[in-house]
């Protein structure tokens, strides 16, 4: 059996994703900041949030995001997600309507589903 040289060492999982972490962070602190943004205020839901604010957050994000697919870091899912979220952070009411119409399309199509 094969086992693992004594001389070749592991990084750990933290630094062998930390372009991705980075990403992933800025982003759901784009969208917490984004949520802040567009409903403390009482805005409309179809109003973007204060886009001086956002941009840089989700060009920080990119960024990370983007290091980490260059970097071919292992997990490819926590720079995407993290590239996501702030995309979604900066139209965050349309992505809120949007989801609100899918899961009530959703709803109504398991009941057509089920009753038939």
């Amino acid at each position: 059996m094969l086992e693992r040289s004594a001389a070749v060492a592991r990084r750990p999982w933290y630094r062998a994703h930390a372009a991705g972490i980075v990403s992933l962070a800025v982003g759901f602190a784009a969208l917490i900041v984004g949520y802040w943004l567009q409903f403390h205020d009482r805005h409309e839901i179809t109003e973007l949030p204060d886009l001086r604010v956002m941009l840089p957050l989700f060009a920080v994000a990119a960024a990370a995001g983007i290091t980490a697919l260059v970097r071919r870091e292992p997990r490819p899912v926590l720079p995407i997600l993290g590239i996501g979220l702030a995309t979604a952070a900066i139209v965050l009411g349309w992505f809120l309507l949007v989801l609100a119409v899918a899961a009530a399309t959703s709803v109504i199509l398991l009941l057509v589903l089920k009753l038939n």
